[in-house]
C-alpha cells in the first residue's frame, strides 16, 4: 500500500547484528531502486535512514555498546565515520521520530525511514526508497505521514494488535 501510495519503493528491514537485512521489498511506479532485488540486501548501522531508524531507537546504552570502538566504513562522500556525529544524528532521529538520508549508503538514492516499534522495543524499519534522479511532483519527506502510519499498522499486525476502524 506505502508504494503505491506514494510511487516510491518501500522496504521493511530487520536487525542482524550490526545491520539491518531487508526482508521485503516492493517497486513504487517509477520501478526498482537497484538492478537486483532488495530482498536480503544487509545495510549497516551507522549510515542511511533505513537503518538510522531502527538503531536509534535501541537503548543508547546498548547501542553506545554495540558500536564502541568499531571502525565505520565510508560507503560514499557523505557516510559519516565519526562516532560522536553518527550518534548525534541517531539521537535527532530519535527525537523526530523519522529518518532521512540522501546519498549517504548509496549515492544514487534518498529515503525516509521509520522504526516498527512493538511497545518502545524496535523490530526493524520501513523505508520509502528513490533514486535521486526521480522526478516528482512531491519530495519523499512529503510521505512521512503515510509512513509513519505505515509503521504502525505493520507494528500492530507484528504484534497481533487490529487497529481501531475509523467512521
Amino acid at each position: 500500500d506505502l508504494a503505491r501510495a506514494t510511487g516510491r519503493t518501500a522496504t521493511f528491514t530487520m536487525p542482524d547484528g550490526l545491520y539491518v537485512r531487508c526482508i521485503a521489498a516492493v517497486d513504487g511506479t517509477a520501478g526498482p531502486v537497484r538492478s537486483h532485488p532488495l530482498v536480503g540486501d544487509l545495510y549497516p548501522a551507522h549510515t542511511g535512514a533505513t537503518s538510522r531508524a531502527y538503531f536509534a531507537f535501541l537503548d543508547p546504552l546498548e547501542r553506545r555498546n554495540m558500536f564502541a570502538g568499531r571502525p565505520f566504513a565510508r560507503y560514499t562522500e557523505l557516510t559519516e565515520v565519526d562516532e560522536g556525529v553518527i550518534e548525534q544524528r541517531f539521537d535527532e532521529t530519535y527525537r523526530d521520530g523519522w529518518a532521512y538520508s540522501e546519498g549517504e549508503y548509496d549515492q544514487r538514492t534518498r529515503a525516509v525511514a521509520a522504526p516498527v516499534l512493538i511497545g518502545a522495543r524496535p523490530v526493524g524499519s520501513i523505508s520509502i526508497v528513490e533514486p535521486k534522479r526521480f522526478v516528482a511532483d512531491d519530495d519523499v519527506r512529503d510521505h512521512v505521514p503515510a509512513l509513519l502510519e505505515a509503521a504502525q499498522t505493520l507494528a500492530d499486525r507484528l504484534a497481533s494488535r487490529r487497529r481501531p476502524t475509523q467512521s
